[in-house]
């Protein structure tokens, strides 16, 4: 099975050796994956869904790998219980709704990482995660079908050094390696705050999204390692 650009590097987060939930599980891919290439032991794909956990299902057998793999239909975490796995993925989805899931696991004391990739709000979630004992140790970056996907590891943990107002934006990671996607996605941002500005700097109703639009330009700059 070949993943795409996306799940190979969520995959790619996962510990070896650790047994793995993946968390709103769509088509099971990632549990395939894992436990076909011999990372994870074990795996249990999860999701809300019925129809998700049949596709999933599907694919399982068509593998041969339901001796490996369980499918179970549940919302977020809570059919797991304290000792069933080590490691938990959720991507695809929100960061709120990603936190919310998080707040209501029955087994996030239990767990020895979480492979997180928001579609949204990654500050949120990176501020979560700090305020909650989870300590950031990788972020990645991709670039699959033009959209631009980031991946986060987190152990349990205390950050020791705050992070600073574009840390928790990009993320303190991505702007330490400044990959080359990650250079590209800064500066398509740019671009895109620019163009914002040239319509608001139009307009004297709107000064107060100006100066926001400034900030957030600002700090674009500073994760580029830039000034101005």
């Amino acid at each position: 099975m070949t993943l795409s650009k996306r799940l190979q590097a969520v995959a790619d987060m996962v510990t070896p050796g650790y047994v793995v939930a993946d968390i709103g599980t769509d088509h099971g891919y990632i549990p395939i994956y894992l436990t076909k290439n011999k990372i994870a032991p074990k795996a249990y794909a999860m999701d809300i869904n019925k129809g998700p956990i049949d596709r999933a299902t599907e694919n399982i057998h068509m593998e041969e790998l339901q001796d490996k793999i369980k499918a179970i239909q549940s919302n977020g975490m809570e059919k797991l219980e304290p000792g069933m796995v080590q490691s938990v993925v959720i991507a695809g989805m929100g960061g709120e709704l990603m936190i919310d899931i998080i707040k209501n696991s029955p087994v996030i004391g239990t767990l020895k990482e979480m492979i997180l990739s928001p579609h949204s709000d990654k500050d949120f979630v990176r501020k979560n995660m700090m305020e909650n004992n989870w300590k950031i140790i990788d972020e990645t970056m991709v670039k699959d079908n033009g959209k631009y996907y980031t991946i986060m590891k987190v152990v349990p943990g205390r950050e020791q050094n705050k992070y600073s107002p574009e840390e928790l934006i990009y993320g303190r990671c991505l702007i330490e390696k400044q990959s080359d996607v990650f250079k590209e996605f800064l500066d398509k941002e740019y671009e895109k705050y620019t163009q914002i500005l040239d319509v608001l700097d139009c307009n004297d109703s709107v000064i107060g999204r100006n100066i926001e639009i400034r900030r957030l330009r600002k700090l674009n700059r500073k994760a580029r390692g830039l000034n101005g």
